[in-house]
């Protein structure tokens, strides 16, 4: 019985971790404030999709001028590069 309880508790510990690397992708929120405040400094707006399927082709974050997307990023490393100018040839 106590074999179990230690695979059990192995699981539990591996569940936690694996949960925990996962929520680390995300971007936390002080960065995608930040890129907020840089798109409307520069006329845009950050929308991020409502999907949550990656394969999906709407995925992931989206700027907009007025109504109008113009451009789509699946990682925001690369929207964050490209508010900064580097994308755009700035």
């Amino acid at each position: 019985m106590a074999r179990l309880t230690w695979v059990s508790d192995d699981f539990s510990v591996c569940f936690w971790y694996a949960l925990g690397m996962a929520l680390a992708l995300e971007p936390d929120k002080a960065r995608i404030n930040r890129a907020r405040r840089a798109a409307e400094r520069q006329g845009f707006s950050l929308h991020k999709s409502r999907t949550r399927d990656p394969l999906a082709i709407g995925f992931g974050w989206h700027i907009m001028r007025g109504k109008r997307k113009v451009v789509q990023f699946s990682d925001f490393g690369e929207l964050e590069r490209w508010l900064a100018g580097e994308g755009r040839g700035l």
